[in-house]
């Protein structure tokens, strides 16, 4: 419609052009009639081509305008959600740390917690809960809630795959304050990737609604974020009408479902709106990384307004050139009023008009583009030329173009910025075409300029977000780096605090030279490359060289990009390794000290039980001789030998406590020698029976010898192996019952070894007593009131004897029932020769 405009005004004005009186024959006026005609059924065609061109134009610009605000709304969107993650990443992160060393640290949780939320306004709490689904609570315990999320479809998921990142779930009613809200959870893993509990952000619906209202929309725009999954509303700007927001819910059509699976990460539909009833372009686009989709929706009404202006003033056009051919050849006054309806239409096309001669300068101009201009067309016309108004990149375009367009090449599509009449600057697309006479040479040229500042803005606008997303990435407080090739080509601030460097010589520095020894990139190189490959995401601490040549600790995340490129994260955790050594040094030094002072109260035990073992047979030995000086004594030699028999036994009780000693002392001081030689374990044990029989015979308290067909020779130290036996069968026989049973019994274990059993039925050990049995100097009954005698040294004679062979000693008891003590002897020394 707007190029006939344009023509037929021009057409109208052509000097010369002289229509024939009226009266000047039948078949003249039949011809001008006929003429009439065919030009104004050319004019309908014409008019209606350009009015489906300028309506295809309209709704291509709508479709572009709502496309681009919901890239924007997706944009602003992700930004908000990746803040969240971030801040939920990093309380994850020093969980999984506090972890590792015990758990979570219930006086640092609320402040821990409180930061991260802190930093993302939108947020409106973040929860931590253990494997359980329990809350984790700080300290102070009064602000816990006291909740449990077991139930919770994303705690089902993470606790059936810990190693799932980060997930958006919702909208579900808040267990804080029944509010809707959107749920992100990340899984806690222990060292060994084990689940451990969940962390979660919680972010209301309702703080996500200046997200969707800040989106550039017409008078019925509308804005929204849907989820995914069953398009659960959101968030809508405007508001939806009280008791409308389950209508709007249910008007997803069938149209937006088969829109969104046919092209799932952006697109476009044209729908008519259950809500209003109002038929809208929909653009939507799915945020990054989340299961959300911004919807921008431009009512086809606003979008079509200039259109239907347009429309009204085609059909007046076509209207008035209809009437002007009925009279124009009766009245030819009214060719003038003719034209000056056809330069109105001209004038007041929503679009600027105007023709150039050879030089560029203006030949016509239509009222549009004058306003623009502020300028009068007796201003313009054959004085001034376009580029008068242009920046200087459109100056420089201009000239540029317009000897192209004077070689008979349109111009389509050139954006150029003009400047209006108050200062302010317009930016318009220019199409041009060369008007060429019949000798091809050139004549005019027909320019049409639309008005696309509202899309230039737009685009700005985008620009700007993109320059602020990247401004936010340029933190000093964190370390990232893109490495492609094994090269660094991005760094932001971070990376010069942490390498302490002056923000120069990043690109293009090789990443071996933060390595301590460069050599080792490449196996580095290729194990990382591995994980990504396996997990896309990889995260360690290790130490990195400074430029002054220090050593940092940091921990770092890397996640693949592309082939060969990735995004590296790094976090100086210098201090937390230097606080984590300088605990790990003082609980050692504790540990010791508590060590020394058990070993000195054992020590200190071990002399008040050696003075009383010692002292009972001293005290023996001197009464009986004393009472062997006595006449009445010394003539009865029935009591002379019993006295004298006390005396033996007496000293051979000091023997064995002094001899203990000196193998305790030994034993200490050095390893022992040993002797490997085949030994009978039968004769050994038999040996060892008639020595430490004796003592107890007066107890009643009987052996039994039980030897597997495998188990009659052993190849071992003798001296040892009759130590070990000897420590354990006096020790079965002093804690029987009078009258009871010790058994001895030995067999091959599945791996070739030889376990040895002593097992009686005494009194047997108190379980929390166990881990005691085997230490220096350590007896279960202490004090001069004990009941059984000992130095406390036996059974830690046999376990260091046992460890000299490389075996072990345990035991398993039941008060009241038994002891039984197994001795285990490896196969490279248990091992029978036949």
């Amino acid at each position: 419609m707007r190029s006939v405009v344009a023509h037929g005004a021009l057409l109208l004005q052509v000097p010369g052009q002289v229509l024939p009186p009226d009266g000047g024959g039948a078949a003249t006026l039949q011809r001008i009639r006929l003429g009439l005609c065919v030009l104004n059924l050319l004019a309908l065609l014409l008019c209606a081509g350009a009015l489906g061109r300028l309506w295809r134009a309209d709704l291509d610009l709508s479709e572009l305008q709502t496309t681009n605000t919901a890239e924007l709304l997706a944009r602003s969107s992700a930004a908000t959600l990746d803040k969240v993650s971030l801040s939920l990443a990093a309380v994850g992160d020093q969980l999984e740390q506090q972890l590792s060393t015990g758990g979570p640290d219930a006086r640092q949780l609320w402040p821990l917690v409180d930061r991260a939320v802190a930093r993302v306004p939108e947020l409106q709490a973040i929860g931590v809960f253990d494997q359980a689904g329990e809350q984790v609570c700080g300290i102070p315990s009064t602000r816990c809630q006291h909740m449990n999320v077991a139930d919770r479809d994303y705690f089902l998921r993470l606790q059936a795959q810990p190693a799932a990142g980060p997930e958006l779930s919702g909208p579900v009613a808040s267990r804080l304050d029944g509010a809707q809200v959107l749920v992100l959870a990340r899984s806690l893993r222990a060292a060994d990737g084990s689940f451990r509990g969940v962390v979660i952000a919680l972010l209301p619906l309702a703080r996500l609604a200046p997200l969707v209202a800040s989106a550039s929309l017409g008078p019925h725009g509308v804005a929204s974020l849907r989820m995914a999954n069953g398009f659960d509303l959101l968030a809508r700007a405007p508001a939806l009408p009280d008791g409308l927001q389950g209508a709007q819910t249910a008007a997803v059509t069938c149209l937006m479902a088969g829109a969104i699976r046919s092209a799932p990460a952006s697109g476009s539909f044209q729908a008519q709106s259950a809500a209003d009833g109002a038929t809208r372009i929909t653009a939507y686009r799915r945020l990054a990384g989340y299961p959300v989709y911004a919807m921008v929706a431009d009512a086809t009404d606003d979008s079509l307004a200039g259109w239907r202006i347009s429309l009204a003033w085609t059909a007046s056009f076509l209207l008035a050139f209809a009437s002007a051919s009925l009279v124009v050849a009766r009245l030819a006054t009214q060719s003038q009023r003719r034209q000056a309806r056809a330069q109105r239409l001209y004038d007041e096309a929503p679009c600027g008009y105007h023709t150039l001669d050879a030089a560029g300068r203006y030949l016509s101009v239509n009222a549009t583009q004058l306003r623009w201009l502020g300028r009068s067309r007796d201003e313009l016309v054959g004085k001034l030329s376009p580029q008068d108004f242009f920046t200087a990149e459109g100056r420089a375009s201009f000239a540029m173009h317009f000897p192209q367009l004077k070689q008979g090449t349109p111009i389509q599509g050139l954006e150029v910025d003009m400047v209006c009449g108050n200062g302010s600057l317009r930016r318009v697309v220019v199409n041009a075409s060369p008007v060429l006479d019949a000798e091809g040479r050139f004549v005019s040229s027909n320019s049409v300029l639309h008005d696309i500042d509202d899309l230039h803005r737009a685009r700005q606008a985008l620009h700007a977000q993109n320059a602020q997303q990247l401004a936010m990435l340029n933190t000093d407080q964190v370390g990232l780096m893109v490495v492609e090739g094994g090269h660094i080509t991005w760094a932001n601030a971070g990376m010069d605090r942490i390498f302490g460097r002056c923000g120069t010589g990043w690109v293009g520095r090789p990443v071996a030279s933060l390595l301590q020894r460069p050599q080792e990139f490449e196996s580095a190189r290729q194990q990382i490359a591995d994980r990504l490959a396996a997990d896309g995401f990889l995260r360690r601490q290790r130490q990195l060289l400074r430029q002054d040549g220090t050593l940092v600790w940091v921990d770092l995340s890397v996640v693949r990009l592309g082939p060969g490129r990735t995004y590296c994260i790094l976090n100086d955790i210098t201090p937390l390794r230097q606080a984590e050594e300088a605990r790990l040094h003082a609980a050692a030094l504790e540990n010791r000290n508590l060590a020394l002072a058990e070993s000195a109260r054992l020590k200190n035990q071990f002399l008040a039980n050696m003075s009383h073992e010692l002292r009972t047979p001293l005290n023996a030995v001197i009464g009986y001789a004393h009472l062997l000086q006595m006449q009445p004594v010394w003539q009865d030699d029935a009591k002379r030998r019993r006295f004298v028999g006390q005396i033996g036994e007496s000293g051979r009780q000091l023997l064995a406590l002094v001899q203990q000693m000196l193998d305790f002392a030994k034993a200490e001081a050095e390893r022992p020698s040993i002797v490997l030689e085949t030994v009978q374990l039968g004769a050994a044990i038999t040996e060892v029976l008639a020595q430490v029989e004796p003592r107890h015979r007066d107890r009643g308290v009987t052996t039994s010898v039980q030897l597997a067909s495998d188990a009659h020779t052993v190849h071992t130290d003798r001296l040892l192996l009759r130590q070990m036996l000897a420590g354990l069968i006096d020790n079965a026989l002093k804690f029987s019952h009078p009258g009871g049973t010790v058994v001895i019994h030995a067999q091959r274990d599945a791996g070739g070894g030889l376990c040895i059993a002593v097992e009686d039925h005494g009194i047997g050990i108190p379980a929390d007593t166990l881990d005691r049995l085997f230490h220096s100097f350590s007896q279960l009954s202490e004090g001069s009131t004990r009941a059984y005698g000992g130095a406390g040294m036996g059974l830690a004679l046999v376990r260091q004897a046992a460890h000299a062979l490389g075996g072990e000693v345990a035991v398993r008891s039941t008060p009241g029932t038994g002891t039984v003590f197994t001795l285990t002897l490896p196969h490279s020394m248990g091992d029978a020769t036949h």
